[in-house]
């Protein structure tokens, strides 16, 4: 049974995205202060 619509999924996906680019950058942040 397929629950989620495409849309759903890609509003996850995105949201995910999100999430991985900013802990990216965050990280990038801590590196170049140390």
């Amino acid at each position: 049974m397929r629950v989620f619509c495409p849309t759903v999924l890609a509003d996850i996906g995105s949201d995910v995205l999100k999430l991985v680019i900013l802990m990216s950058m965050t990280d990038n942040d801590l590196r170049q202060h140390e």
